[in-house]
């Protein structure tokens, strides 16, 4: 019976040409991953900016954003909508100068913002990535009262060329929110 190494030597070359293999890939998807990371960093920055031309250079022409609404503490699946990047990115651009970033949102006494968000899971597979972030926010209302909320959301993340952008989004599958009467200590009161 043959065997299928025939010496010592032979699997100790295969071993390290595996080894080899796996460390090339792994350094990739390491860098990819980063990559991935700083689109997220980058185009959220741009939101709190207000660099309109950063956030719209985030997303591949065909980028389009599904938005679930939530209601009731529930995600409503038949009443998705789906939004082109010209959607996405109509009002910003409309707006111009006039446009209110997070910056000026959080600047604003009135308003109060605080805002969070951050990269919780990266899977790649080749060109293709699907990314889940979390964002939690809260502000003050017209009414007197203190809006908190979060949501995640879905991404997909393509990579064309060596460069890494959003080709979509779902956003509502997973959210909350609550509303607290600004003075109150009892957070669960209306």
């Amino acid at each position: 019976m043959k065997s299928f190494m025939k010496t010592h030597k032979q699997a100790l070359q295969m071993i390290f040409l595996l080894f080899l293999i796996c460390s090339v890939a792994s350094a990739d998807s390491n860098k990819d991953e980063q990559a991935i990371r700083d689109l997220f960093k980058t185009e959220q920055q741009a939101h709190v900016d207000g660099d309109v031309k950063a956030i719209g250079n985030s997303y591949w022409p065909e980028f389009n954003l599904v938005w679930i609404p939530f209601y009731d503490g529930k995600p409503r699946y038949l009443l998705a909508n789906i939004f082109t990047k010209e959607d996405y990115l109509g009002s910003m651009l409309e707006e111009g100068d006039d446009w209110v970033s997070v910056q000026d949102r959080m600047d604003d006494p009135k308003i109060n913002l605080a805002h969070s968000s951050g990269v919780n899971h990266v899977h790649i597979n080749g060109d293709k990535a699907t990314v889940i972030t979390q964002f939690q926010y809260a502000n003050n209302t017209k009414d007197g009262h203190r809006q908190i909320g979060g949501h995640k959301t879905l991404w997909v993340a393509e990579k064309r060329e060596n460069i890494w952008k959003w080709s979509s989004a779902t956003v509502g599958f997973d959210s909350f929110g609550e509303m607290i009467h600004l003075g109150s200590t009892n957070k669960n009161q209306n």
